[in-house]
């Protein structure tokens, strides 16, 4: 199977996000683990500046929607349509992911509100 096809894979990214940079995909993949944490998963909105290429991660601060596993599915099929097509029920689980620097490992906040 082709890299591509495992970037398609990722959850929380599709192709409006640009899976096709492996180094912003290696920084999603730290946001998608903190999310994880939670027991939740992370899906990208839109990029929102504090950008830096760290070795092989291209770090950026996001926002998107922080959503429980188990609504995932259905929130899912919404995000895939777009951003304009999600429901008000899921405006609860906006969320800004904040990254920073220390002692040369890059953190990750996920803000809610």
């Amino acid at each position: 199977m082709s890299e591509q096809n495992n970037m398609k894979k990722i959850v929380g990214l599709d192709s409006r996000y640009g899976f096709e940079d492996e180094q912003f995909v290696n920084f999603f993949l730290l946001v998608q683990a903190k999310a994880n944490e939670q027991g939740k998963i992370f899906y990208i909105d839109c990029g929102e500046g504090n950008i830096a290429l760290i070795g092989n991660v291209l770090a950026m601060d996001l926002s998107g929607w922080l959503i429980d596993q188990s609504d995932a599915q259905e929130f899912e099929s919404y995000w895939l349509e777009g951003s304009d097509y999600i429901p008000d029920k899921f405006t609860k689980f906006e969320c800004e992911e904040e990254w920073y620097l220390e002692d040369d490992a890059i953190c990750i906040n996920l803000i809610t509100f």
